[in-house]
């Protein structure tokens, strides 16, 4: 399933689908995407996970999903099912990282920085639960407590991603390049008037300001002539706001002390038509399947004044009630 024209649509199975697992397969991919949809498909949409950046960048690639991943359709998109699937835990969410751990990383992180090898290095910690039944259940829950302009469902074999994430990463039509990073959580106000001054506090904060700008600088742009869609993503890839920046050394760093590879979360997840739209998302306020692990992830951007403390309370705040909804 997928959001487009601001409603989620689903799918149902492939007509193909392609994988590309080294950098030479994924180089060629665009073409494939683009033959595919001018020979009688109609859709496609396809998975990008985080580590496919490590693959792109030089860097060493762990984890179990690694390369990228199409659907291709032979149909459009068509309404969501109504129906509920059966979806439960059998194990509530625990955080794989002791709080210890966790401020000991961003210790280190705040070293480098002091030092100057970048300016923002994201740090998230992993939570992990078991679960039964079919993987769209969750999802289902998930978005009616959340709904969300970027809100996905994908299977890849036996697993599942799928998430209500907030944030576009690019989406193209024509020549056209639109991105729509975002920085910064703030809870709920009680009352429309309370909403609307966390809003402005939120645009005023000094920190979560320069983060938004240093991902704008990195992702503006137009398509140059005979650039497939898909081509811009790959070169794109992964977004600046769950990297931090130089990219390449934050990639190092999280690869250094994050304890397990991330997998689909901080992804991408894109869908494009035979009309030539592209639209895709950043996969955060994701969960992923490994089968009966279920697993959640939650970070932030530590920069030089960072308050460790203040981060990891925001980590578990982005995520716990996305937890709690699929165990409702």
């Amino acid at each position: 399933m997928v959001t487009r024209n601001g409603e989620l649509q689903a799918l149902g199975p492939p007509a193909l689908t392609l994988r590309a697992d080294s950098a030479a397969d994924i180089e060629a991919l665009p073409a494939r995407v683009e033959q595919a949809l001018a020979e009688g498909c109609r859709f496609a949409c396809g998975l990008v996970p985080y580590e496919t950046g490590a693959l792109l960048h030089g860097l060493p690639v762990a984890g179990k999903r690694t390369g990228i991943t199409v659907h291709l359709f032979d149909h459009p998109p068509g309404p969501m099912p109504e129906q509920r699937a059966p979806f439960q835990l059998r194990r509530e969410f625990e955080a794989q990282q002791s709080a210890a751990d966790y401020l000991q990383a961003l210790a280190r992180i705040q070293h480098y920085l002091r030092a100057g090898d970048c300016y923002q290095v994201n740090y998230a910690q992993r939570f992990e639960a078991r679960w039964d039944g079919d993987a769209l259940g969750g999802f289902q829950r998930l978005v009616a407590a959340h709904p969300a302009p970027h809100a996905c469902f994908f299977r890849d074999g036996e697993d599942a991603v799928f998430g209500v994430s907030p944030e576009r990463f690019l989406s193209i039509q024509g020549r056209d390049v639109v991105t729509e990073p975002i920085k910064g959580s703030r809870p709920r106000g009680a009352t429309e008037v309370e909403d609307r001054a966390l809003g402005r506090a939120l645009l005023r904060h000094p920190k979560d300001r320069a983060e938004n700008l240093m991902i704008v600088d990195l992702l503006r742009g137009r398509l140059r002539d005979g650039v497939a869609p898909l081509a811009a993503l790959i070169s794109a890839f992964p977004g600046g706001s769950i990297t931090g920046a130089p990219k390449k050394r934050a990639m190092q760093i999280i690869q250094e002390l994050e304890p397990a590879p991330r997998g689909a979360y901080c992804g991408s997840l894109f869908w494009q038509d035979d009309q030539g739209r592209f639209d895709s998302n950043i996969l955060i306020r994701t969960l992923q399947t490994d089968g009966d692990r279920l697993h959640c992830h939650g970070g932030g951007g530590i920069v030089f004044d960072s308050d460790p403390d203040e981060e990891y309370a925001e980590s578990w705040f982005k995520v716990r009630k996305l937890m709690g909804s699929v165990n409702s």
